[in-house]
């Protein structure tokens, strides 16, 4: 009885690390995607941000850079209302790094924005 007491811990310690090795393994992956070099930035134009001007289809360029912010807008602290005047357009620069002159973004805001990039304009 003890000895099958002993293996089941030992199986579920076994199954446990597994896990956790799988996660960091595919914490590792997502991390080192999310860095891209220069030479594997996808190179679009205004008019393909032109196309995608609407609430449900939201892309909003950033120093240069293009966003896909759909699944955002609701999720805003201050509102999709803040966002969607800048959906398709050609730079919301501005806006975006004073938050429409009231402040600045933080790091975290910062950090999300990185997971909405789509490519450089």
């Amino acid at each position: 009885m003890l000895k099958v007491k002993h293996e089941l811990i030992i199986g579920a310690i076994s199954i446990l690390l597994t896990i956790f090795y799988i996660g960091y393994i595919v914490a590792q992956y997502n991390g080192s995607s999310s860095k891209r070099s220069s030479a594997s930035v996808q190179k679009l134009t205004l008019a393909d941000v032109q196309k995608h001007n609407t609430p449900a289809d939201c892309w909003i360029v950033i120093q240069k850079n293009i966003y896909e912010v759909t699944s955002y807008l609701s999720l805003h602290p201050g509102g999709k209302e803040r966002i969607i005047p800048y959906c398709g357009k050609d730079d919301a620069t501005q806006a975006f790094t004073t938050q429409d002159g009231e402040g600045s973004h933080s790091k975290e805001a910062n950090d999300l924005l990185q997971s909405f990039f789509v490519g450089g304009l």
